[in-house]
């Protein structure tokens, strides 16, 4: 009985050591799959961490404008801008606002238009077509592809990106490409034309000069000859401004620089159109920098261009009317500016208003080819020409020329 009593308790105590070591195991195999559990986890994440890092980096560095925006419960009331890129950080666009603070510059019908993309995009669940939109970043308006991405999964930060292309500088070689084209058709046109009217209004006028001539002066019977041959004199002398316009813009003179003062150029041009000016009953006032760097320019061009716009801006004014041309120094370049109260341009108009021959006058009263002419003298001497300008709040045209390598002391 003791006996057996013992090889019981014996069989009972290995029974029990057998379960403790198969416990034992059991814990060690969990503890095993949780470690291999927690490895792949920390994998994973180091993963994620980095395609994050990665994918933000990409989005930092893009030329293109990205904003991710909140909408929803997510944002409370409205949207909620969550985060810009750096290309629109660096343009003055912040996170942490509406769209409309995000863009302190836009006007309020572009950011309406911006948010009905957001709105179509999110409603059909399907990235919208790029939309171009005139927006002014960083203190410039800029032409802009907007485009709005839904996400397929909203995250608790974002429910859509905002992407926002600058096309502004592909747009102008587009525009330069065309008047290229332009104007090599108008070079063979003009000089055609110049060949073939030249001599015939050349003898109309000798013709009519001859013949008003020959009127003794006071006839009050002949009176009506007189005004008939002033008037052919004057049509001929507007064809003939015409075809010069033409030739100009067709065929660019040579520019031939040389440091030339800013100060003196501008006050030359303004004695000139001060006369039509004060008998149209517009206010010209000039105000110039005499301390301005000297800048590398043919004096009679840059003389020339300053007068076209000019004569534009006062043809733009109502009797009462005034126009200021200023010369000063900008971040090491010499600024030109010239701006009216006049009628404005509607800014439909806006992006064609350098293109040859447009023109917004009645027929008869403008060729289109005075902004041409002095977009390409501009550009000839390595400026930029800029012009901003609303309907019934004027005009402005800025000009900005590099500074002569070589600058006198100015006195």
């Amino acid at each position: 009985a003791r006996q057996r009593m013992g090889l019981l308790r014996l069989a009972g105590s290995m029974g029990l050591v057998a379960l403790l070591v198969g416990m034992y195991r059991v814990a060690l195999g969990q503890r095993e799959r949780r470690e291999r559990e927690l490895a792949e986890s920390l994998r994973l994440a180091a993963a994620t961490a980095a395609l994050r890092a990665r994918s933000e980096a990409i989005v930092e560095a893009i030329p293109v404008g990205v904003m991710a925006v909140a909408r929803g419960e997510a944002a409370g009331a409205g949207e909620r801008i969550t985060m810009v890129n750096r290309h629109l950080a660096e343009q003055g666009v912040v996170a942490g606002g509406t769209l409309a603070a995000a863009l302190p510059e836009a006007e309020p019908a572009v950011v309406a238009e911006l948010r009905d993309l957001l709105d179509e995009a999110q409603a059909t669940g399907r990235p919208g077509a790029p939309t171009e939109v005139r927006l002014r970043l960083g203190g410039r308006l800029r032409e802009v592809d907007a485009r709005a991405v839904p996400l397929g999964r909203a995250l608790p930060d974002a429910s859509c990106f905002l992407l926002l292309h600058d096309r502004t500088e592909m747009r102008a070689l587009e525009r330069n490409l065309l008047r290229a084209e332009k104007q090599a058709t108008v070079g063979t046109l003009a000089t055609g034309v110049a060949h073939e009217m030249g001599t015939p209004l050349g003898i109309i006028s000798g013709r009519a000069e001859q013949l008003l001539a020959r009127l003794p002066d006071g006839d009050v019977e002949r009176e009506g000859e007189r005004r008939g041959l002033e008037s052919i004199l004057g049509q001929v002398a507007r064809v003939s401004s015409t075809i010069r316009q033409l030739l100009d813009f067709a065929h660019a003179r040579p520019v031939e620089t040389r440091p030339v003062r800013p100060a003196d150029v501008v006050t030359a041009a303004a004695a000139l159109v001060a006369p039509g000016l004060e008998q149209a009953g517009v206010a010209l006032q000039v105000e110039v920098d005499e301390l301005a760097p000297l800048v590398e320019a043919d004096p009679d061009q840059l003389e020339q261009a300053l007068l076209n716009l000019l004569r534009n801006a006062g043809e733009a004014c109502p009797a009462g009317g005034a126009v200021v041309v200023r010369c000063a120094r900008q971040e090491g370049q010499v600024a030109l500016e010239v701006t009216d109260d006049g009628v404005g341009i509607a800014a439909e108009h806006l992006p064609h208003v350098l293109d040859p021959f447009f023109t917004t006058k009645k027929r008869g009263q403008g060729t289109g080819l005075g902004l041409s002419i002095v977009a390409d003298i501009v550009r000839n001497h390595g400026g930029t020409l800029t012009i901003e300008s609303a309907v019934s709040h004027g005009t402005t045209v800025r000009v900005l020329l590099p500074r002569a390598a070589a600058q006198e002391t100015p006195r």
